[in-house]
Formats: structure tokens, C-alpha cells, sequence
């Protein structure tokens, strides 16, 4: 998403009190404080922040495994009572996989948590249990959708010719399909409902790497100040980056922006 966002000094900063996204990542990070260290990370893939390439955010550090909790616990008893309800020490492994991929996009349908999970039911179970928990919420949107199959453009610090531009405005000058109202999933309450189709579709790009190279680590966006960000960076085990944006029906001028932004930082982008 290409837009000037205020931080403070180091990083963005949310207030538990007043932010509903950081009061639901403090209530996981209660949640997952009751869990013991079971490493099952190779289930989730390893779509996460880098190690030490791109500076990490403590909101990174949340959902490092996949853990047990403990068999009986107030979550189970309100769960218990939900149609999709299944015992915490089940469906915990499920809700911290979701929740590690909710900390780098922002939000999940019902379609993109059941192709995360790799089970439908198992997804909906899981959902519904952090819902109860009140750590995720839940918004109907009217949602475009589009196919992403892979990078529409691959960029290492070059830039496009006028008939390159008017080619790839063209590809997308008509990607969305109709829209159908899905229920979206997300840490506090989703951040831009104006743009849904464009935050669902980054999600599916998200999807798509996890898919596609595993290996790579997905960092979300993290937005900078008086700096034009990408969706998302993605980095190698050596340490190789680049940047991630979704372009969702851009006009050449905007293509041109994005990509003359970094021919002249010489980085390296992928549109989707």
C-alpha cells in the first residue's frame, strides 16, 4: 500500500487503550504466554519476519511456535458452547498458524484461512475459537476478488519503457472480478475497509509465496514516515530482499511512481 503514514521514533507504535488492533495482539500475547515451547514452526511454513535483515517489530515476536495449552481453561468453556467448538489444546496449533499469518497481512477469508490450514473444517473451528476469546474479529465486506497466479513484473533496479507501462496497465486494467459479500478476519478492527479488495488480494499474494517459495521470509508492511512503502518485503535465507505491491488496476503514472521509487534506491520489486 503506497501511502505516507506518522511513526514515532523506531517504529510505529500502538496504545493497548486506545488501539483496538494492539488490545487484540496484547490478548494473544496473554494467550499465547499460557502455551509450552512444542516447535511445530515447519506447519506454519516460514512466512515471517527476517532474522536480522530487516529490523524486526516486537509485534513480530508473538506466534514463534505452535504450542500445547492446557486442557481446561476459561477459553474452553466458552468455546464449548460455539457451534465450531473443539478443546483449546486442539485447536491451538490451528489459531497460532492464523494468527502468525495475521501479523504480516491484513485480514483472512474464510477461503484463504481453510488454503492456510490445508482443512476447511479445521479452519472454522480454529476461527471460531479466537473469536469467542475475543482475540480476532469479525467484518462482512462487500470483496472483488482476482486470480493471482504469480509476479506480473520482476524488477532488480531497472526500469520500464512507455510500451512496457501501457502493456502492464493493460493486464490490469480490468483484474477484479464481481463482488460477494465474504466475512474477513482480522487483529482488531480491519484497518481499510475502503481498500478490502486490495488488502484481501495482498493476502493472496501472501498465500501465493508461502506456495510458491517457502523459504523466503514475508515481512508486512510496515508503514514509515514521510516514506512510500511497499505491501511487503520479502527476504532470502542469504539475505536478498525485495519489495512486494500489489498493483490492483493502476494507471501508467502510478505503475511509473512505483517503479521509478525504486530504480532509484537500485532495490529490487515485484509487482503482483
Amino acid at each position: 500500500m503506497w501511502a505516507n503514514t506518522t511513526t514515532g521514533c523506531g517504529g510505529t507504535h500502538h496504545n493497548p487503550k486506545t488501539d483496538p488492533q494492539a488490545r487484540a495482539r496484547q490478548a494473544f500475547r496473554d494467550f499465547s504466554a499460557t502455551t509450552s515451547a512444542t516447535a511445530c514452526r515447519s506447519d506454519c511454513g516460514r512466512i515471517d519476519g527476517p532474522q536480522s535483515d530487516v529490523k524486526r517489530s516486537p509485534d513480530y515476536s508473538v506466534a514463534r511456535n505452535c504450542a500445547t495449552l492446557p486442557s481446561a481453561s476459561p477459553l474452553d468453556e466458552k468455546a464449548s458452547r460455539h457451534p465450531y467448538a473443539m478443546r483449546e489444546s486442539d485447536m491451538n496449533k490451528d489459531a497460532v498458524c492464523l494468527l502468525d499469518a495475521l501479523e504480516h497481512v491484513p485480514g483472512l477469508t474464510h477461503e484463504q484461512a481453510s488454503a492456510l490450514i490445508g482443512d476447511r473444517s479445521r479452519a472454522m473451528r480454529a476461527l471460531s475459537s479466537l473469536l469467542v476469546a475475543g482475540i480476532v474479529t469479525q467484518q462482512a465486506f462487500q470483496v472483488r476478488r482476482t486470480v493471482i497466479g504469480g509476479p506480473l513484473c520482476q524488477l532488480n533496479g531497472d526500469r520500464l519503457r512507455a510500451d512496457e507501462l501501457r502493456a502492464l496497465a493493460g493486464k490490469i486494467r480490468h483484474r477484479y472480478g464481481e463482488a460477494a459479500i465474504e466475512d474477513v478476519y482480522s487483529l482488531g478492527t480491519f484497518r481499510r475497509p475502503l481498500q478490502v479488495d486490495h488488502e484481501i488480494a495482498v493476502s493472496d499474494v501472501f498465500l501465493r509465496y508461502r506456495e510458491l517459495w517457502p523459504d523466503w521470509r514475508w515481512v508486512g508492511e510496515r508503514p514509515m514516515r514521510g516514506v512510500l512503502v511497499p505491501d511487503a518485503t520479502v527476504v532470502s535465507n542469504s539475505g536478498e530482499a525485495r519489495a512486494i505491491d500489489f498493483v490492483a488496476e493502476y494507471r501508467e503514472p502510478k505503475l511509473q511512481q512505483i517503479v521509478n521509487f525504486y530504480a532509484n534506491q537500485g532495490q529490487a520489486i515485484e509487482l503482483w
